[in-house]
């Protein structure tokens, strides 16, 4: 079991490493669980992951009730779009949220864009 969580997490830090390698602007990304810990990470080393994945879930976690509230049916992403970029917090189901943090010279769409992409092989890792 101990062994089977350590390849997956490998693979999980290996597909962020790639994304961000291969999106231009990206820079930095993780994965958290809904208790608010770092599933895998690939952050800047001025990044708290603790705090990350704290906020990251609580992001989720607020966007999912504001579209509850709004009946606007199951959160796809919550968006901060701030001064110096972006804060993109993706669902990978019910326990797990993809958080992007992009520089301002990307562009949304090519943020959702690569988002999509590397959804669909986290979810091959993780089923």
């Amino acid at each position: 079991m101990a062994q089977q969580r350590i390849t997956v997490e490998s693979a999980l830090n290996t597909l962020l490493a790639r994304f961000q390698a291969m999106s231009p602007g990206i820079v930095g990304a993780a994965i958290v669980n809904s208790d608010g810990f770092i599933v895998a990470a690939q952050l800047p080393h001025h990044i708290d992951e603790l705090r990350i994945a704290g906020i990251g879930a609580a992001m989720v976690a607020i966007g999912e009730q504001i579209s509850e509230e709004l009946q606007h049916g199951i959160l796809e992403r919550t968006f901060i779009d701030s001064k110096h970029g972006y804060i993109v917090a993706t669902s990978l189901g019910p326990e797990l949220a993809l958080l992007a943090i992009a520089q301002r010279e990307v562009k949304p769409g090519l943020i959702f864009l690569y988002i999509s992409r590397l959804t669909v092989e986290i979810q091959k890792v993780l089923w």
